[in-house]
């Protein structure tokens, strides 16, 4: 045991000067980004390699020997691999230029310590930065160090008392490196602990904060701290298990490693507006680090204080996924609605054989004018639903009236004007998205006030009403009708242009007009009717 004491005596200082160092490095950390805070600790370690190097303990042979191994054990566990590296390379060149019997053993050990540490670091799943170590990680990169520096001394000349060096002087050396990894291995991890700690309560502050203030809701999960360039600056322990980063990776990212970026997205922008409106909420996406898509809900606040952004996050996948089924849902209702429609239409078919492709040539010119018109997706698609049934009411209208080859009388014009309210009438208690069933009562209607049911005119007309009321007459003055042949495309444009401002709405009038003389528009040949 006097080897193992002399060993301990002369790594003494070394513990002293890296606690000294640990002090130093725990009072300017409050002052440092977390990335800093890392390099702090590096350069504390990288000290620490040269302290122990020159504080080596000289044995009766001339042999050095010191903690070397404990320390590439501790750069390796809390530094990374790369970290571990700087400081082999470090040892080994002090270790080279002290010189002496046993500088290639020296050498050899140094590198051969840094293989095991890494290894067995590796092994016991100490591989994310920043976080603390598990006691056994540490023991076991102890033993790894010991053994090898162990094992070193039989490379020592002459190789025939190689073996004695070993038994004289190998357990003690095995027993100092495990010691003082042990021993500097707990202290850093007092510190990050520590400093977690801190962070944690920070981030819990500035929740509390933020909901006493009603900045956020009692849902937030995730917190996070930007600068206004995007970086990270700070974020919980919850944002960091679900994204699969350490905080201390996350610390040295930015905003754009995370987030799912889209054509025309510019973090600075994005905070510039969060600073210019104090407060806002947004939806996005992050991506973890396994490339997993999550969908998010951000409350993001400025702090003028700090200059900096706080991001209280909610994951929204469960909501997202139910939308998702909602809309789903809703197209398979739509499909179904817009099937029953067009089984009213073909309906009206078997009644009035004269009129068959009618309901199809006014619903594609009417889709044709409002797209025309720039009206919106969503509007075209009730407008083809109307131009679909407008005339669903002619299903009360006797049959014989519908297919007689002459012009009708005034009385049978009587009857042939009820189909509007009727059409109403079955329409008005179906829940359709779009006013399909008002619709269907003004497609009569002219600009003028001249039209029926109601005798509506201008703008108190319903515009997929007026626009019906074009592509109705348009169709009907081209398509051969029981008493008479169809119209050419000229006579069609000569009364559009007649009765525009009178019947038509001229704005509508005009966008057909457009339709048949700019973009000499056809209508689409009529879809074959199944067999009763």
């Amino acid at each position: 045991m006097d080897h193992f004491s002399a060993l301990l005596s002369a790594g003494g200082l070394s513990l002293a000067l890296f606690v000294a160092f640990l002090a130093v490095d725990t009072l300017i950390a409050e002052r440092l980004r977390p990335e800093r805070q890392q390099l702090s600790r590096d350069v504390t370690i990288f000290a620490l390699s040269a302290a122990v190097m020159f504080l080596h303990f000289h044995s009766a042979e001339g042999i050095m020997l010191d903690q070397r191994g404990s320390v590439i054990a501790i750069a390796t566990l809390f530094g990374g691999p790369l970290m571990g590296l700087f400081v082999t390379i470090e040892i080994a060149c002090i270790r080279a230029a002290m010189g002496g019997i046993a500088v290639y053993a020296g050498v050899a050990g140094v590198i051969a310590d840094f293989i095991a540490c890494t290894a067995v670091a590796r092994l016991t799943g100490a591989r994310v930065l920043g976080r603390p170590v598990p006691f056994f990680s540490i023991l076991a990169t102890g033993v790894a160090a010991g053994v090898t520096e162990a094992l070193s001394l039989l490379l020592v000349p002459p190789r025939d008392e190689a073996v004695d060096l070993l038994l004289k002087y190998g357990v003690d050396l095995f027993g100092v490196q495990v010691v003082a990894t042990c021993m500097f291995g707990w202290l850093l991890t007092m510190q990050l602990e520590r400093r977690a700690g801190r962070r944690a309560q920070s981030m819990i502050d500035l929740e509390e904060l933020a909901l006493s203030h009603g900045l956020v809701s009692s849902q937030v999960e995730f917190t996070l701290k930007f600068a206004l360039d995007g970086r990270i600056l700070d974020a919980n322990q919850a944002y960091a298990r679900r994204s699969g980063y350490s905080l201390e990776e996350l610390s040295r990212m930015n905003l754009t490693s995370l987030k799912v970026m889209v054509p025309g997205d510019n973090v600075r922008d994005l905070f510039a507006r969060i600073r210019a409106a104090g407060k806002t909420t947004y939806e996005t996406r992050h991506r973890t680090r396994t490339g997993e898509i999550w969908p998010l809900e951000v409350t993001a606040v400025y702090d003028d204080v700090g200059d900096y952004v706080l991001a209280f996050v909610r994951d929204i996948t469960e909501r997202k996924e139910a939308e998702r089924h909602l809309a789903e849902k809703s197209a398979d209702l739509r499909q179904a609605l817009e099937q029953t429609i067009d089984a009213l239409a073909s309906a009206l078919v078997y009644r009035d054989l004269a009129s068959e492709g009618h309901a199809h040539r006014v619903r594609d010119l009417a889709v044709r004018i409002g797209e025309t018109l720039g009206l919106d997706r969503d509007r075209i698609e009730g407008l083809r639903l109307a131009a679909t049934v407008q005339n669903v009411g002619q299903i009360q209208t006797p049959a014989e009236i519908l297919n007689r080859p002459r012009a009708l009388g005034p009385e049978e014009m009587d009857l042939i004007r009820l189909h509007p309210a009727a059409g109403h009438a079955i329409l008005r208690d179906i829940h359709f998205p779009w006013p399909i069933a008002d619709i269907t009562l003004q497609h009569h209607e002219n600009f003028d006030g001249s039209g029926y049911p109601s005798g509506l005119a201008g703008d108190e007309i319903l515009l997929d009403a007026r626009i019906i009321r074009v592509a109705d007459s348009v169709a009907a003055m081209m398509a051969h009708r029981p008493f008479r042949r169809a119209h050419d495309r000229d006579y069609a444009v000569a009364e559009l242009r007649r009765h525009a401002g009178g019947l038509y709405d001229p704005a509508v009038a005009d966008a057909c007009l457009r339709l048949l003389v700019d973009e000499h528009y056809d209508f689409p040949p009529t879809p074959k009717r199944a067999a009763p």
